[in-house]
């Protein structure tokens, strides 16, 4: 199983009346990645996706579903499937 997990950073603060409030610096790693299998395609999140391209990741048996412009949507605007894959 392919996961994104986080480190963070201590980066400063910022007041708002008389709240302290931290902010922190996020960074994204990938881990557990498959190794690359002829004939097979890997439907990995749009997150995790980005994360491995900002690393320098191109392998072409990546793909995330595309929940843009061409997903099919319910009545209330939720996902219910889609019509295509992406890449970055």
């Amino acid at each position: 199983m392919f996961r994104v997990a986080t480190e963070q950073k201590p980066m400063g603060t910022v007041r708002a009346d008389d709240i302290e409030i931290p902010i922190v610096k996020t960074q994204f790693t990938a881990s557990d990645l498959p190794p690359e299998e002829k004939d097979t395609i890997y439907i990995i999140s749009s997150l995790g996706l980005q994360v491995l391209r900002s690393q320098g990741v191109t392998r072409t048996d990546l793909v995330a579903p595309d929940t843009g412009a061409t997903a099919i949507r319910d009545k209330d605007g939720r996902i219910s499937a889609i019509t295509q894959f992406q890449t970055f």
